[in-house]
């Protein structure tokens, strides 16, 4: 399923500090609203 390994993805650089959680949720509403 491609949401569950691009938000897979996105939980990896979380943990890596790579990105922040403003920009993960600004991410997953951008590939929630897609559907």
């Amino acid at each position: 399923m491609l949401l569950r390994s691009v938000s897979n993805t996105i939980k990896k650089l979380l943990d890596n500090g790579a990105i922040t959680q403003k920009e993960f949720n600004r991410e997953k509403g951008k590939i929630l609203s897609d559907k």
